[in-house]
């Protein structure tokens, strides 16, 4: 007998009908925050709140058009809050407030307690993350799911 697990969950998508051997099983990826690199847990340590912001895997920052990046960045450069922000390459234009990295350890991002904002493309892992750290989602969707996963 077999026994599939769908990443996926009633509350979060459209009702399926399912076989007795299909269970929902979405979010069973998300775990409890590990301590961050020391970079990035000296940049989020302090008394400002942090928003996160990251498109994903798929759609990249640097494919945004320049225009769209320097208003990011002009945006947050006057905000009282820091920014992560999953980019793909070096910008030499950042204020302090502001980091960049190609990578980041997202679930350990979003349980940190100064993450008060996750800026996200809303792939179906993305959006399961925010909701087990409890982290509120701006949604930027760009494709395929994405656009369901935000409402």
């Amino acid at each position: 007998q077999s026994l599939v697990l769908l990443n996926s969950h009633f509350s979060l998508s459209t009702p399926l009908p399912l076989l007795p051997a299909q269970i929902e099983v979405g979010g069973m990826h998300c775990r409890p925050g590990k301590p961050l690199p020391k970079d990035i847990n000296d940049f989020v340590a302090g008394k400002e709140p942090v928003v996160y912001f990251s498109l994903g895997s798929y759609a990249k920052g640097t494919t945004m058009p320049l225009l769209y990046q320097k208003m990011f960045v002009s945006a947050f450069s006057k905000l009282p809050y820091k920014l992560l922000w999953k980019f793909e390459a070096e910008r030499d234009d950042l204020p302090k407030n502001i980091m960049i990295k190609h990578w980041m350890p997202q679930q350990d991002i979003l349980a940190h307690p100064n993450v008060k904002l996750f800026i996200s493309h809303c792939g179906m892992l993305s959006t399961q993350e925010a909701m087990f750290h409890a982290t509120p989602v701006l949604a930027l969707p760009v494709f395929v799911d994405q656009p369901k996963n935000a409402q």
